[in-house]
């Protein structure tokens, strides 16, 4: 099967990025490429170690705003472009810029995500009220047939291409973009649209925010995500144990 695992930046992620692919090269067992879709100058991203192939501002139909994301940022969206851009891959992972690898990855690159088009965990390990799409709409009330749908927590995706495409999920996606629904966090809310509750559940292992860490165990985490926002991000707060991102910082 061939694989590959994706990220997306513009100029402020990117140390998040050499550090996530950092946390791939020494805790991953595993030669699949490793992408960077890339939004900004290409100067920019010169720095950036050399087994990071670069594909430079692949836009969305749009990037529309939404809860604190109060301008468009199309390097949020570029994952789901993931498709279409790797359609000669069997399949791929998208990892947010502000995820690190602790563990191998193989075998969430060969997991049976059983006919499913993508694989994601569930938003909240905490507060499990949080796992429906009536809390990824803005106005959840326009659209009742939706709002106990189960969602997704979009910073770690695998996507199966060939399902994908089956499914024409492109379409529905563009559809999406162009349409009316507002998205409290943005491309999140738009591709648990898009799945309608269709999608296999990954264990919180591979996708476990840092501030649940201790109660999940740092052990027993496969991908730890230092999920801030807009607001925060490992390389500029000490967010809860930010000290093992910076592990992999230089």
């Amino acid at each position: 099967m061939k694989t590959c695992i994706v990220t997306g930046s513009d100029i402020k992620y990117l140390p998040g990025v050499k550090a996530l692919y950092n946390s791939f090269i020494q805790n991953s067992n595993t030669d699949c490429d490793f992408y960077l879709l890339a939004h900004g100058d290409p100067a920019d991203f010169e720095g950036l170690p050399q087994g990071i192939k670069c594909i430079f501002n692949q836009e969305t139909v749009c990037s529309p705003k939404g809860g604190e994301w109060v301008s468009e940022i199309p390097a949020m969206y570029s994952r789901v472009l993931i498709p279409r851009i790797f359609a000669d891959y069997d399949r791929a992972v998208w990892l947010d810029a502000d995820t690190i690898i602790l563990k191998d990855i193989n075998p969430l690159l060969n997991a049976d995500l059983d006919g499913k088009p993508c694989a994601a965990s569930l938003p909240s390990y905490m507060d499990r009220t949080l796992n429906t799409m009536e809390y990824q709409l803005e106005e959840p009330n326009k659209y009742p047939d939706v709002k106990d749908v189960t969602s997704l927590q979009a910073g770690v995706v695998v996507f199966d291409i060939a399902e994908w495409k089956k499914r024409d999920l492109d379409t529905v996606i563009d559809d999406l973009l162009q349409g009316e629904v507002k998205f409290k966090f943005v491309v999140q809310g738009l591709m648990g649209m898009a799945m309608a509750g269709d999608f296999k559940v990954l264990p919180y292992s591979w996708n476990c925010y840092s501030n649940w860490a201790t109660s999940v165990g740092i052990e027993n985490i496969n991908i730890l995500h230092f999920v801030g926002g807009t607001a925060q991000s490992p390389w500029s707060h000490n967010m809860l144990h930010v000290d093992i991102w910076r592990q992999y910082a230089e």
